[in-house]
């Protein structure tokens, strides 16, 4: 079939002449304009990764590119952390959970009961071992945004879209702010003074202060009023 194509520069209107038509058939087609992405609008923020123990929320932009348009440079999700309340002593770790989902799954034809492992090599992979046996397995290529990199440590670092991203103690991503020698974020250690205590028969001999920080640690102080 053969036939002419025109290119209206001024309204990017495609005209096909047929010319088999008698009279010939004029079709008129709308060229469709691409779209790029932007960064004007962004969702809401999802669901919170946990409930307890400090997760992860992500919010996408809303402007999508559309017709061969172009994605907007630099990340397409922006996280952030959420529901920082620490979760009782009796609640299981979120390494734990995820492992556990496995256990109706068959594993080389059987079941097991599944516990997870730490990996410092790859720690926002998902590595779990079998109760009572001695192999591990790879479960998920990254772990669900929230889980802390190291279960067993001081750290609040956490995998974000399986990379293990720094989180200080303003819970803010990439952040490196620290608690000072008081127990308070960003502060400058003048909001209180050591004392020396005693520990006699497991029990803390001491008329100040204790403040439990991150669970196991405790620090003892005598606090000072600020004027």
């Amino acid at each position: 079939l053969a036939c002419c194509k025109f290119a209206n520069r001024m309204t990017s209107v495609l005209i096909w002449c047929l010319q088999r038509c008698h009279p010939p058939l004029l079709t008129w087609a709308v060229q469709p304009q691409t779209v790029d992405g932007g960064w004007e609008a962004w969702s809401e923020w999802s669901t919170c990764s946990r409930t307890c123990g400090a997760g992860a929320s992500i919010s996408s932009p809303l402007f999508s590119p559309r017709n061969g348009g172009k994605y907007c440079l630099g990340e397409r999700r922006r996280y952030r952390i959420c529901n920082q309340e620490l979760c009782s002593l009796d609640q299981p770790s979120f390494r734990y959970v995820q492992c556990s989902r496995f256990n109706t799954v068959p594993y080389k034809g059987r079941f097991y009961k599944w516990m997870h492992i730490n990996n410092r090599i790859n720690p926002c992979e998902l590595h779990c071992r079998p109760v009572n046996e001695y192999f591990s397995e790879k479960m998920m290529d990254a772990v669900i945004d929230g889980t802390r990199c190291y279960e067993d440590s001081w750290s609040r670092d956490m995998c974000i879209n399986g990379i293990c991203k720094s989180i200080g103690c303003d819970y803010e991503i990439d952040s490196s702010a620290m608690e000072d020698r008081c127990g308070v974020c960003h502060g400058n250690g003048s909001t209180c003074e050591t004392q020396a205590c005693f520990l006699q028969l497991g029990k803390v001999q001491c008329p100040y202060q204790i403040l439990t920080y991150q669970l196991s640690k405790i620090l003892i102080f005598k606090t000072r009023t600020m004027k």
